[in-house]
This record gives structure tokens, sequence and C-alpha cells, in this order.
């Protein structure tokens, strides 16, 4: 089942107090950036942020968001209507994820 368009709006409509949050697609399903740090993952309609030595703690159910996948934090509904947790946890896992690496100029644009 894939994620509809109507999740991903409310998504980043309720974590936009976090900073630029935006999703996009990937094999099929969307990752989710704040800046330029993917932060998490959302598959099926289901929103997974990633497990940071920071956040390990926080005490969330795990899930691998596909088969294969490193565990993530399964977001529940229960998280989802209390927006100011949320908003925590995004910027704690935020501010624990290492910008991305550089591509470098040989392989842009391929």
């Amino acid at each position: 089942m894939a994620t509809s368009q109507s999740t991903i709006d409310h998504l980043t409509d309720l974590l936009s107090d976090a900073g630029p949050i935006r999703a996009l697609p990937m094999f099929g399903e969307f990752g989710l950036y704040c800046g330029i740090r993917l932060i998490g993952l959302v598959c099926d309609d289901r929103l997974y942020l990633k497990i940071t030595d920071d956040t390990r703690d926080f005490g969330l159910e795990k899930a691998p968001p596909y088969p294969g996948a490193k565990p993530h934090f399964l977001i529940d509904e229960e998280m989802l209507e209390n927006p100011e947790t949320l908003l925590a946890l995004v910027k704690v896992t935020y501010d624990a994820l290492p910008d991305p690496k550089k591509v470098p100029k040989r392989l842009q644009g391929l």
C-alpha cells in the first residue's frame, strides 16, 4: 500500500514548526527531510523517524519501515495527536544527525 498525498500533506504541516520539512519520493514511498538531513521515512501512511543515540531512550516502538531496513521509531497515533512531543523528538533527531556527505563533482548529475 503506497502512502497517500493527504498523509504527506498532513505530516509536513504537522511538523512545519520543526524547520523546513519536505517529503521527497523515494523508492515508491517518501523520505522525510528537515533541511538537508533525512530524518525519517513515510511508508504505507506511517511515519518512521531515525533512531539516534540522543533519541534511543524515548521508549517508542521500533520497527523497520520496509523489509530489510534498519529499525526506526514507528510514530503512533497517540504521538501524532501530541505535536509538542513529536516536534521535540524531530528536533532532537535533526540535531543528532550529520549533514549528508557532499557528492563528488564527477558524480553530480548522474
